[in-house]
């Protein structure tokens, strides 16, 4: 019974481990996504400053 129980507990943790993990890199990727879309911007408004 307690290795049931040690099974399903450990289970949970790496579940919650996994899920943690994922969540925290997806904030990641979103932050840099965001820095990328703004220095495109500025790359494209010194672009057009340029071609004037």
């Amino acid at each position: 019974m307690r290795q049931k129980i040690f099974i399903f507990v450990m289970v949970g943790i790496l579940a919650f481990a996994s899920f943690s993990g994922c969540r925290q890199m997806g904030v990641w990727t979103g932050e840099g996504a965001q820095e990328v879309e703004e220095g495109a911007d500025s790359f494209e408004d010194g672009y057009k400053e340029g071609k004037d």
